[in-house]
């Protein structure tokens, strides 16, 4: 697999980007934090499955609460931080937001404990936090998720789920407003200023939409 060398981003600023896309809804909850904690250990092993090089540097860990990275968990719960992620304008590589993207399509609207069942069956959580929590030691290092973990247990599945998701989406592009993703065929529609407007105004209750343009009644959104 081609390798691909990635500018390395703090763990914390991915968090402020899903932050500030709504993806920690309800927001400052228990479940809120978990449901950030997973979007971001996923994304990790997306981006390794993707391009073969890790997303950020931070310890992942493993706790019953499923993998923590523990500079979110200390700053989650500050106001000032939910404000500076609020309008987090942070530029990233364009890898690592197509890293992103298709994380929130495939885990984005799925809620905290549909998150944390996933998390449980991955076998890098599983072996970190049986060697930390099942008689062997409460040492925090023994529950670190380290990348060579990741890489030998997890990494084909998401490999897998990846030759998944491009076979369902390759004729499609999609576009994340407002904490929702609209799918769309780029060859039938631009996505003008006037029509990002309308997203930006739609008040849908799922998170991901279709869209095109009918002659007859214009943007479709369904």
């Amino acid at each position: 697999m081609l390798m691909v060398k990635t500018e390395k981003v703090k763990a914390l600023d991915l968090a402020k980007w899903f932050i500030k896309h709504d993806f920690d809804k309800p927001k400052d909850t228990i479940e809120g934090n978990s449901k950030l904690q997973n979007l971001i250990y996923f994304s990790q092993l997306i981006h390794l499955a993707k391009n073969g090089d890790t997303l950020f540097n931070d310890k992942i860990y493993a706790s019953e609460n499923g993998s923590v990275i523990e500079a979110i968990s200390k700053q989650y719960y500050d106001k000032d931080f939910i404000s500076e992620a609020s309008v987090y304008n942070g530029e990233f590589p364009e890898e690592i937001i197509e890293t992103l993207l298709i994380t929130i399509e495939i885990f984005g609207g799925l809620s905290a404990t549909e998150l944390l069942d996933i998390n449980y069956q991955q076998n890098s959580w599983i072996k970190a936090y049986n060697n930390s929590s099942v008689g062997r030691s409460n040492s925090k290092d023994e529950s670190e998720i380290n990348i060579d973990c990741l890489i030998k247990d997890d990494l084909n599945n998401f490999r897998e789920l990846l030759s998944a998701y491009d076979s369902i989406n390759n004729n499609l592009d999609f576009r994340v407003i407002k904490g929702r993703t609209y799918y769309f065929d780029p060859t039938k529609l631009e996505l003008s200023d006037e029509i990002i407007k309308k997203l930006e105004e739609f008040n849908g209750n799922e998170s991901a939409y279709t869209i095109y343009f009918d002659d007859n009644v214009g943007l479709v959104i369904y």
